[in-house]
């Protein structure tokens, strides 16, 4: 199971992106490519993978894939509220 952690859920890769970029904006959008992207081949993954018993299942379900989601809806939310910051509060 950690192989599977480790392949979809790199939070080594992520926090790179996440100190690449300054602007929120800019971030999120970043963010935001390379989960989708990880959600992506997380569900071609999921059409073939066979777990070994129910107990894999279940931690894979409850907690693995429900924070690669938690991400994206964090990401998702921060990108649209920033994008509706108007201009001359950003700059104070």
């Amino acid at each position: 199971m950690n192989f599977i952690y480790e392949v979809f859920f790199n939070e080594l890769e992520f926090s790179q992106l996440k100190n690449s970029e300054t602007e929120p904006i800019l971030q999120a959008q970043v963010i935001l490519v390379f989960l989708e992207e990880r959600l992506k081949v997380l569900n071609k993954w999921l059409k073939y993978h066979v777990f070994e018993s129910a107990q894999e299942q279940i931690h894979f379900f409850k907690l693995l894939k429900p924070s690669l989601f938690s991400k994206i809806i964090f990401y998702k939310s921060m990108l649209k509220t920033e994008s509706h910051v108007p201009i001359n509060k950003k700059e104070r």
